[in-house]
């Protein structure tokens, strides 16, 4: 650089000073008192305010203003309702499930397993006694856990209420 370059660029940064520094001393005055009465004008309108003031002026703006005590009552009432709900509701829950119950019938039937007969067989007089739906689902469970070639002579008594994998283990070996 030269002797020329180096002066120019000091004279630059020597006059944005100059003209920021007078910008700082000069306009801070000015905003600084237009600034203070405002700051005292809004502390004395909210010192002026009364508690009824302020609740009635939140309220015209759309607020619920409560004290603590009306607070809590409003919690504690909102909670007995939540509470009646729910024991209302399992209430209603309970007796669904007690006329559910009433409602399903048991079917009973006693097979006859004698030689000769098949799963298929077997399958076949549990859904004409009503204690399954379907035979065919019925012989995939039993082909399903190995056991089509080791069904057990004898009577034996089902019902409904036995799982089809209980009825497996009763009519045939393990």
């Amino acid at each position: 650089m030269t002797h020329k370059v180096m002066s120019s660029f000091a004279s630059g940064i020597l006059l944005a000073s100059t003209v920021l520094g007078g910008v700082y001393f000069f306009s801070s005055e000015d905003a600084g008192a237009k600034e203070t009465p405002a700051k005292e004008e809004a502390a004395a309108e909210t010192a002026v305010l009364s508690e009824a003031d302020m609740k009635s002026q939140l309220e015209t703006s759309g607020y619920i203003v409560l004290t603590d005590d009306e607070f809590s009552k409003e919690i504690k009432t909102a909670e007995e309702k939540a509470k009646a709900a729910a024991a209302e509701e399992a209430k209603a829950a309970a007796e669904k499930d007690a006329a559910k119950d009433a409602d399903k019938v048991v079917y009973k039937t006693v097979i006859n397993v004698a030689s000769g007969m098949t799963s298929g067989d077997v399958a076949e007089v549990l859904v004409a006694g009503k204690v399954i739906k379907d035979a065919s689902s019925f012989v995939k469970a039993v082909e399903s856990k190995g056991v089509e070639n080791k069904l057990r002579l004898g009577v034996f008594e089902i019902d409904s209420s036995m799982s089809v994998d209980k009825i497996i283990s009763t009519i045939f070996k393990n």
